[in-house]
Order: C-alpha cells, then sequence, then structure tokens
C-alpha cells in the first residue's frame, strides 16, 4: 500500500525536490499524524496542518524505508528469499531517496531540522556513512543543548531518543535529558504529581482543558530504557534465552534494578554504586545464558546468581 501511495507523485513537490527517478520512492500522499505532539506544538493545530497542507514527508519516508527493511528480514527469517530481495531492494531506494530529498549539508540538516529527524536518521540507519552519521549526531546534540538539555520530540521518536544517544556514544546526553525536572520531561510530569505518564508533556491542551489520557503509552515507552539500558537487562535472542546485560551508569543515579519474568524463569539485574566501583548482581534463569558488559569488563553467566564489582570510568 505504501508503495503505490508513493507512486502517486505531486507535481509540485517532485519538481521542487528534484529526486529525479528516484520521486516515485517519496511517500508523500494520504493523512498520517506525523511527529504527533512535539513540545511545544498542540493537538487542533497539528491536525489543521497535516490537513489543509500536508503530513511531514520526511517522516513518512523514512518509516516507509524502515517498515521495507523490516520486511525483507522477516521474509528472510521465513525462508522466503524472494520477498527478501525484492523488499529489501526498496528499502535501499527509498534509502537513497529520502537522503536525496531530505538530507542537506552531509546529514547536518535534515528534514524541518526538529530532533525527531536526526533520531529517525540514526534509528533507522538512513544515513550513507560514518562521516554522515557524526553529523547527525553533533546536530541532534546541538538542538538538546540549544533546548538546555531537553527533548523535542513527539510521539514517534521518543521512544527512541534515549537508547540512540546512547547506541551512538553519548550516555551523558541521554542521561541529563532522563533526569531533568522542568517540562518537557518525564520527571517534571512527576514534580507536577504525575504518578502515570502523560499524553501531552504538561496535561492540557491549547484550551487549558485537562489532556485525553493522564495514562499514556507513547511517552510511558521510555520504561524500556529504565528496564533495557539502565538498570541494563535485554533480551538478546527471543524470549530471553539470551540476555544482555549492560547497564549505563551516571546521571546523578546511585543504584537500579529490574526483576522480570521470561519463559524460562526469573531474570534481574541490579547495580549499585560503592566509593569508585560498581556492584552488579545478576541473575540468569535455567536454559539461559547472559553476556554482561559492566564498565567496559565482559564476563558471560549461565544460569544462577552472579555478582560483579568493576571499578567507574572516567566520565
Amino acid at each position: 500500500m505504501r508503495r503505490r501511495a508513493a507512486g502517486k507523485r505531486r507535481l509540485a513537490r517532485r519538481l521542487r525536490r528534484g529526486t529525479g527517478d528516484l520521486e516515485q520512492y517519496i511517500l508523500d500522499t494520504g493523512y498520517h499524524w506525523g511527529e504527533w505532539l512535539r513540545p511545544g506544538t498542540a493537538m487542533l493545530p497539528d491536525i489543521a496542518r497535516n490537513l489543509t497542507l500536508h503530513p511531514n514527508n520526511a517522516i513518512s519516508t523514512a518509516y516507509f524505508a524502515n517498515s521495507a527493511r523490516l520486511l525483507s528480514q522477516i521474509a528472510a527469517v521465513l525462508g522466503d528469499e524472494q520477498d527478501a530481495t525484492t523488499y529489501g531492494d526498496l528499502a535501499v531506494n527509498v534509502r537513497r531517496a529520502w537522503r536525496a530529498a531530505f538530507v542537506r549539508d552531509g546529514g547536518a540538516r535534515i528534514g524541518e531540522d526538529k530532533q525527531d529527524d536526526y533520531v529517525r536518521a540514526l534509528a533507522f540507519g538512513l544515513l550513507e556513512d560514518e562521516a554522515a552519521r557524526r553529523r547527525a549526531l553533533g546536530r541532534l546534540v546541538e538542538l538538546i543543548d540549544a533546548a538546555d538539555g531537553h527533548l523535542g520530540t513527539g510521539f514517534l521518536s521518543t521512544p527512541m531518543l534515549l537508547s540512540t544517544l546512547v547506541d551512538e556514544g553519548r550516555p551523558d546526553v541521554a542521561l541529563r535529558v532522563l533526569m531533568q525536572t522542568s517540562s518537557p520531561s518525564w520527571l517534571g510530569q512527576v514534580e507536577r504529581g504525575a504518578t502515570t505518564t502523560w499524553e501531552t508533556w504538561e496535561g492540557y491542551d491549547e484550551k487549558g482543558n485537562a489532556s485525553e489520557s493522564h495514562n499514556h503509552y507513547a511517552f510511558g515507552a521510555v520504561v524500556q530504557f529504565l528496564q533495557e539500558r539502565i538498570a541494563g537487562l535485554a533480551p538478546l535472542e527471543a524470549g530471553y534465552r539470551r540476555i544482555r546485560v549492560a547497564p549505563v551508569i551516571g546521571g546523578g543515579l546511585t543504584s537500579a534494578s529490574v526483576r522480570i519474568e521470561t519463559p524460562f524463569g526469573p531474570a534481574a539485574s541490579a547495580w549499585t554504586l560503592s566509593g569508585e566501583s560498581v556492584r552488579l548482581t545478576v541473575t540468569v534463569p535455567a536454559g539461559t545464558e547472559a553476556d554482561v558488559d559492566l564498565e567496559g569488563e565482559t564476563h558471560t553467566f549461565g544460569p544462577g546468581v552472579h555478582e560483579v564489582t568493576a571499578p567507574l570510568r572516567a566520565r
């Protein structure tokens, strides 16, 4: 369906972008919600903009590329070589079109130059080379710094923001954003009495009315980051058959822990700072293994309870 929609090119935009034959891979028709509810935006104006003007094509085309990539991977797992090739080739072409239409200055300017433009580029692997990734990361950090360490992402990219920063080598920036206590931020909501995560960062709409939901999944997706990156417990294989434990230490936190029920039994990770070192306790279920990375020291553990202590690295 997305492939057919991308083929319905709008002449004015095609001429303005000048992407030639790649234009058939730009998704710029139909309605979508875009990067819904970025900080500083409101529901009704966002809807009106998308209806009367057009949704952001850089967003829709980025998701088109990522969806094609995922379909190719799924087909490969299922042994469908034809679909794996078809969707793999489609993903390559959509990425090329996306770069031609929306990337400028070698990755230093992308789309509308919002934080989420750079998060998607990095998280979806849309850029051509490492130099472009470095420039995109640099611009993302600049935008966060310009917002005094606050996020500027909406529904689509907020769940990816912190992990992307960690994966790209900037856990310090991720922790700065996570630990913010003024709006827009998760702890800013807590400071205002929240016991759940709200649908909007402020908790009310542009007319001052309470937002529709005060218990919403979108910004609440930060819980995945808390489990998998702060406490450090993440699956490496389906069903947690193999586990990765690699906690991100810092941000003023002195301890973190998580315990989950897997198909193999309970798995847990708990760390505590002690002077200039960190102590980690890992519970590995029967029939599984855990790859552990604590402050650069790596271990592989089988079933049981294991304890590791490592010196804190300079930050």
